[in-house]
């Protein structure tokens, strides 16, 4: 095929005209079949089906060709009487009289030599092949050939073939004809010069595209709606140059029907068909694949801009379009292009004709975002250090994303792909993306570019932009630095390179165990034969190890735990690396901290917590505080002795905790060292039994018993979820009291307000009780202050003991005493006294 169909792109159907019948299911239309959907070639059964897997027989075979050759008006005035007596006498082939006579005459199909035509006979690969190269007046190039080898021959010369396995006398399925008139729509036809022994043939005929009918407008793709909102989303602007051949110099705004990639055909110079209603059915690029270039902005001087890539140096046309961050340069000879912007930059004749860059450099851009999860529309993503963040999407005004000159959905984004992105004033985000990466063994290292499998590959700081590394499965991120030990540490290891858009190492990552970071609590440490400690790891496991030398021993030699410990325990919260011998190598971090058995508070570098926030970060001190992100590898450690009674820490859940506003929530944090980075270990140490949900829960505790040494358990009846037992913490209610609490992290009911029995703060006497109100001031006659009681309300009786109440007991001139839920409706009712 030519190159136009390495552009083609499928659109919209419009009035289709041939209608045949099959399967009663509905399958999705090839990339072919559709695009002879829009031309009106081909249509569905009556159920939509094309039926692609279904042979073709000769009548419709003549028909699709006819209808190819744009002859639909004329096949319907030739319909009637053919020369086949057998067509004739078929009333099922009445419908294909016109499109028989019509490719007969033309020589594209002939009758059997017994005079029949055979409308109901199926069509090979060979025969339709020759019916098409005969449509295109290529039958003189194959006649006295050996058959059927010199129609195919000529097919596949011609790309008609293209995208289908060819059996020359198999019959031909409905998806492969479709395939191969699609294959046929911009081949030219061959044209005869001359008659006699002058008879030359060219192949500069119209196609079977100018054939249909279809006008042809040339020119430039000057915007599309991502940088015009005065476009819709399914348009572009067009500058242009002819129309049919003659010239037409107008800016003129074409609709595109049915999926058109407008980012693909930006800036090139097109040739487009349109349909009588001028909309863009189908296009194809006149400018050629080395002309088009998405490459770096190296330096700019005077009417001339350097590519990084490429390394050469382009003067601007003096007509050159050119869009900067979706703005529109006016004076682009005059304009100086952003130092390593990137984009799409189309050449003419040796110089920049258009342009469209992004600076990622500017406010609110961002480049060479590593991605590492995409969640729904959000994002997760590292730049230069192994600190995540989060790009919210479900926040944009709108988003579009590109990936090699075509855009994509948010979906098609994948771990490991390398974004760029532009916001701009109206909040919309427009994102580059590349996904390329190499994985290979690591040969050699310098200070510019890696060998890996014996291959090189520059760094993209080449451009100025980011270059990161990691030798322990990204646990750890650096900027890159030949001399540093997480470059050295990967020599002769298995790597994988993400690579930037110009092709280059964006971030080199490998997983070496011996030199990993690991995380923990040192709980224990003894000398014997060794320098030993037991370390809880972030998996929840005691693990001993050796320390490899006195001085990193020293580090944490003071640590005791549990019943070892005497008036006051210590333990340190650490990272550390280990040989490949699996002894710890050294102590990274070292955070103390030590705790009076008496007091049972921890003290030490400590970090006052004031919300576990659900969106994913825990803010410091107070509600506008500085934040740490919880990661996906962030882990959490309780380590608060009142919870633990000398049991050994635990690992929690952060699903179990987010989302509340403790009291006295202290912690140890061990970060990439800086406010607003990731958490890696979070070890609490004070307060942990006030972290939990801030959902507030009512209830009446219907029984109440010692279950430890100074530990309450109570059997609650709960609004809207009835009877269910808890260990109280903090306010030992008793039974009959009327209560709200929270759940504590460690499933406690945490008490906030006790109202007894005789404490009846909130009393009052009933003056009416009308549906979900109850009216609880002025008089019988005159009842005032309605109060809703919520749905779920829980009613007890007081009266004689405490039992279980249903809402219709009350009446009026009752006594009741009741406690309001946040909406202020009556959640729980006790009756005090009946009338």
């Amino acid at each position: 095929m030519q190159g136009f169909k390495k552009t083609l792109v499928a659109l919209l159907a419009v009035a289709m005209v041939l209608s045949l019948v099959g399967p009663v299911f509905a399958a999705e239309p090839s990339a072919a079949a559709t695009r002879l959907q829009a031309l009106g070639i081909v249509q569905g059964d009556e159920k939509g089906n094309l039926n692609e897997d279904q042979p073709v027989t000769r009548a419709e075979a003549a028909a699709l060709v006819v209808r190819a050759l744009g002859l639909t008006k004329s096949a319907d005035l030739m319909k009637g009487v053919t020369k086949f007596a057998d067509v004739n006498a078929d009333a099922g082939l009445q419908w294909a009289t016109g499109a028989i006579n019509i490719a007969v005459s033309q020589n594209i199909i002939n009758g059997y030599p017994n005079g029949q035509f055979g409308g109901r006979d199926q069509v090979t690969y060979a025969q339709f092949a020759k019916m098409m190269l005969y449509a295109l007046n290529y039958g003189v190039t194959v006649e006295g050939g050996a058959w059927p080898t010199a129609v195919l021959a000529k097919a596949d010369d011609l790309d008609l073939t293209d995208k289908m396995t060819v059996v020359a006398d198999a019959p031909m399925v409905r998806g492969d004809v479709f395939q191969m008139i699609d294959n046929a729509l911009d081949v030219p036809s061959l044209r005869q010069y001359g008659y006699g022994d002058l008879q030359t043939y060219a192949q500069d005929g119209d196609t079977l595209l100018k054939k249909i009918g279809l006008d042809e407008i040339e020119g430039q793709v000057v915007a599309i709606p991502t940088v015009d909102t005065g476009l819709k989303k399914n348009e572009v602007r067009v500058q242009t140059t002819k129309k049919n051949g003659d010239e037409y110099r107008k800016l003129e705004k074409y609709e595109l029907i049915a999926g058109i990639d407008a980012y693909n055909l930006f800036g090139l110079e097109v040739k487009v068909w349109l349909n009588k209603d001028d909309e863009v059915v189908f296009a194809d690029s006149k400018t050629s694949a080395d002309e088009i270039v998405y490459d770096q902005v190296k330096a700019n001087t005077s009417s001339k801009v350097k590519l990084l890539v490429k390394d050469k140096s382009y003067a601007l046309d003096s007509d050159a379009v050119l869009w900067v961050n979706n703005s529109e340069i006016s004076d682009p000879v005059a304009a100086d292009f952003p130092l390593n912007a990137y984009g799409k930059v189309v050449l003419k004749n040796n110089k920049v004709a258009f342009a469209a860059i992004y600076n990622y450099s500017v406010s609110k851009a961002v480049e060479g975002a590593v991605v590492t999860a995409v969640d729904d529309e959000v994002v997760s993503y590292f730049t230069t250090s192994d600190s995540l963040r989060k790009l919210r999407l479900d926040d944009a005004e709108a988003y579009y994303i590109f990936k090699d000159g075509k855009e994509i959905s948010l979906e098609d984004v994948e771990k490991d792909d390398v974004l760029y992105w532009y916001v701009n004033a109206d909040d919309e985000y427009f994102i580059t993306v590349a996904g390329a990466k190499v994985e290979g063994e690591l040969d050699k290292a310098r200070d510019d570019s890696v060998v890996i499998d014996g291959k090189s590959y520059k760094l993209g700081s080449k451009g100025n932009w980011k270059v990161t590394v990691s030798s322990n499965g990204d646990d750890d991120i650096v900027t890159y630095d030949v001399t540093k030990s997480q470059v050295s540490d990967l020599l002769g290891e298995e790597v994988v390179a993400l690579l930037d858009l110009n092709g280059y190492v964006r971030h080199l990552r490998g997983d070496v165990k011996a030199t990993s970071t690991n995380r923990g609590i040192v709980v224990d440490a003894w000398k014997g034969a060794d320098y030993n400690v037991k370390v809880l790891t972030t998996d929840g496991e005691l693990v001993t190890y050796v320390v490899e030398k006195l001085a990193e021993y020293g580090n944490v030699s003071g640590a005791i735990w549990g019943d070892k410990a005497t008036t006051s325990s210590k333990f340190y919260v650490v990272e550390y690396k280990l040989n490949s011998a699996g002894e710890i190598k050294e102590f990274t971090k070292v955070n103390e901290v030590n705790y009076s058995k008496d007091t049972q508070v921890a003290t030490g570098t400590l970090v006052n917590v004031f919300k576990l926030h659900k969106d994913g970060y825990l803010i410091k001190d107070n509600a506008d505080g500085d934040k740490y992100y919880v990661g996906s590898n962030t882990v959490f450690l309780n380590a608060d002795q009142k919870d633990l009674d000398g049991d050994d820490p635990v690992v929690v859940k952060w699903d179990d905790i987010k989302d509340t506003t403790p009291t006295g929530l202290q912690a140890v944090i061990l970060s990439a060292g800086s406010i607003g980075s990731d958490a890696r270990l979070v070890v609490f140490v004070n307060g942990f039994s006030g972290v939990g949900s801030d959902s507030v829960k009512y209830a009446f505790v219907t029984d109440r018993w010692l279950s430890g040494s100074s530990e309450y358990s109570a059997t609650l009846d709960v609004a809207g979820s009835g009877e269910a037992d808890y260990v109280l913490a903090g306010v030992t209610a008793k039974k009959g009291d009327g209560i709200k609490f929270t759940i504590n992290a460690k499933g406690e009911a945490n008490v906030s307000v006790v109202s007894t029995k005789t404490a009846n703060s909130v009393a009052c006497k009933v003056y009416k009780v009308d549906g979900s109100y109850i009216y609880t001031a002025g008089s019988e006659a005159s009842p005032t202050s309605p109060v809703r009681v919520a749905k779920d309300v829980v009613v007890y009786d007081r009266t004689d003991g405490t039992a279980k109440a249903d809402f219709g007991t009350i009446d009026v001139l009752d006594e009741i005493w009741y406690v309001l839920n946040d909406a202020g409706e009556m959640i729980l009712i006790a009756i005090t006294k009946f009338n």
